[in-house]
């Protein structure tokens, strides 16, 4: 009796670890190969490989085709090969067998390298001496882990009265002078790399006779769905820019921006210049946008403001009940009429 109860628990013992693998975190960098190894005690026993909850292979066959997956076996270890890790490869890897229900699990991790861009993205900036609040935005749009950014001056310190916000990402050059001229460089970098952009800031004097340069940084508000802006100016505002990204977006795309005509109402013959339009023309109810805006005159392009606005077109209720409500009192007033036709 005891040797069956031995020979049993013998059985039971190695049915229960069937993976001699063991799972952990694999660091691994974008663009590389990374291979998975799973052992197993009986390669005969089906072998299911997943990313979080989908299936990847079972067995030697690849599920998921578009994956850039391979599988192997090389004696009992399955082995699971991804060609090229992308950022998206950053997920739980488990080998599981079928039969019993066992399996290990592999956090990866992909690092990736920075990739910047630099708003305004005009590659040569022209400014004014005297011109005001000028911003300019070093975006970083990949990176993990999270690059650290710096911003530097080509064969110059960084002139001391530029102030650097948003963790160093952005510089803010509050007056021009002829001292702010020159390259500058935005570095973004990580452990898997860095990443660098430049742009090149011309600064020029004021024109003759030029009480102001181009248009100041605007003031915007937002009141339901309209956006209201604010830019001073004494030379003659000629085009708005209007740029929007959904609030998860890292910069504003080209495509993104659209040109506002100016109306003669805009200007009152001061410098202030006020326009306001329906953002439903451009955004989507039940998105939430940043939104941002310059002006031109004949000098060139202003300034953006400062801050981007925060702004969401809520979606469009109101309009549907009061529609609901109407064919309501109106179904009312014909089972009412029929009524009254009836009786009479």
């Amino acid at each position: 009796m005891k040797l069956v109860l031995l020979i049993l628990g013998l059985l039971i013992a190695s049915t229960s670890a069937q993976i001699r693998t063991k799972g952990g975190t694999l660091i691994a960098k974008e663009g590389e190969s990374l291979t998975l190894r799973c052992e197993v005690e009986d390669p005969s026993v089906a072998i299911i490989w997943r990313k979080n909850t989908e299936v990847v292979a079972v067995d030697d066959e690849i599920l998921d085709t578009y994956g850039g997956y391979e599988i192997s076996m090389e004696g009992s270890t399955s082995v699971l090969t991804i060609k090229r890790v992308e950022p998206i490869n950053s997920a739980n890897y488990s080998c599981a067998l079928a039969e019993p229900e066992v399996s290990v699990t592999f956090v990866i991790k992909v690092q990736v390298k920075p990739l910047v861009v630099i708003s305004p993205d005009t590659g040569v900036y022209h400014a004014r001496v005297g011109e005001k609040n000028l911003v300019i935005t070093c975006h970083v749009k990949e990176g993990n882990p999270k690059p650290g950014v710096v911003w530097t001056k080509q064969a110059a310190k960084l002139p001391e009265d530029i102030k650097r916000e948003h963790g160093g990402a952005r510089i803010v050059i509050t007056e021009v002078k002829k001292h702010h001229a020159g390259k500058y460089n935005c570095l973004a970098e990580n452990i898997a790399g860095s990443d660098r952009a430049t742009i090149d800031i011309h600064v020029a004097e004021p024109l003759q006779g030029e009480r102001e340069g181009r248009p100041g940084p605007p003031q915007l508000s937002f009141d339901e769905s309209e956006l209201t802006w604010t830019v001073r100016a004494f030379d003659k505002i000629l085009e708005y820019q209007l740029c929007h990204r959904l609030e998860n977006a890292d910069h504003f795309l080209p495509e993104d921006c659209n040109s506002v005509r100016v109306k003669k109402s805009d200007n009152n013959g001061d410098d202030k210049w006020t326009h306001t339009i329906d953002l439903s023309t451009f955004l989507e109810h039940g998105n939430k946008y940043h939104v941002q805006l310059k002006a031109r005159n004949a000098l060139g392009w202003g300034s953006m403001a400062k801050d981007a606005l925060h702004v969401e077109l809520q979606r469009i209720e109101k309009e549907e009940a009061k529609g609901a409500s109407i064919i309501s009192i109106i179904s009312s007033i014909l089972v009412t009429l029929v009524t009254m036709y009836l009786l009479f």
